[in-house]
């Protein structure tokens, strides 16, 4: 039964963020996987591996969202070559 609940909850989230926070709330919570199979297993990642890990986590850790722009940005149309 809760894996049936599991992808709607997922799609509830996804309505109240973006789609980049959404996908970075889901690579961050692979980090947790990792570190179980480093503490659990003796066959894991490198110590190369494990480092370019944590640059990535501190990297999504450091994210911000963009501000709102106050005014919204006017654009021309593009030229057409419907005379031709």
């Amino acid at each position: 039964m809760c894996l049936h609940h599991r992808p709607l909850s997922g799609w509830y989230c996804r309505s109240l963020v973006s789609a980049t926070t959404y996908t970075l709330v889901g690579v961050m919570n692979k980090f947790i996987t990792i570190v179980g199979n480093v503490l659990i297993w003796d066959q894991h990642a490198t110590p190369t591996g494990l480092s370019f890990l944590f640059l990535c986590i501190l990297g999504g850790a450091m994210y911000r969202q963009a501000p709102m722009r106050d005014q919204p940005v006017a654009y021309s149309p593009l030229p057409t070559n419907s005379g031709k």
